[in-house]
């Protein structure tokens, strides 16, 4: 039997040890080839807004990169315009229970799944210019997998977003911080 050299028996156990660092971890992409690296430093980016969706008890904090923020910053989606192409929007789905100190108010107690939209008008021209990608969370594992058999789960999204074509098939509005 072949000894595998000490150096690499270090190698795997780090990545076993540290499964949730970049490079240890598969790259998770959805059947559209969107990928969950192409947001890894998602956690850095502005909110957006938050809100809660009645029908699922689901909270959503919606985040968005620079250039999604920038597109807001200038009226984008309430003045008609689209938003630019390379804009990504993040959406982070908790369920929602009541506070136990304060029932009228609602906290997320566990992540569900994550989905985003990344607009490029060429490439995504089958879903009106826009790309969905969802990644569902699993709390036992601390793991995500994508959702969708292959790429016809994107018009699953778009038939939902249809409904705010009017504001470039976005819903989200955005909440400004408080004046200094």
């Amino acid at each position: 039997m072949k000894k595998i050299p000490l150096s690499l028996n270090m190698v795997i156990l780090l990545c076993l040890a540290f499964l949730f660092l970049p490079g240890c971890q598969k790259e998770l992409t959805a059947p559209n080839g969107l990928t969950f690296s192409f947001i890894s430093d998602y956690k850095n980016w502005p909110l957006i807004s938050f809100n809660y969706r009645q029908d699922l008890n689901e909270l959503h904090m919606i985040l968005g990169n620079r250039t999604a923020l920038e597109g807001y910053l200038n009226g984008t989606p309430q003045n008609g315009k689209p938003f630019t192409d390379g804009s990504v929007l993040v959406r982070l789905i908790f369920t929602a229970r009541p506070n136990p100190n304060f029932p009228q108010a609602l906290e997320p107690i566990g992540l569900q799944r994550l989905d985003y939209m990344l607009k490029d008008a060429e490439r995504f021209k089958g879903t009106e210019g826009w790309g969905y990608a969802s990644f569902i969370y699993d709390a036992e594992n601390r793991t995500f997998k994508p959702f969708g058999k292959d790429a016809s789960f994107a018009q699953e999204c778009l038939n939902c977003h249809r409904l705010a074509k009017t504001r470039d098939y976005i819903f989200t509005s955005y909440t400004p911080k408080a004046p200094k």
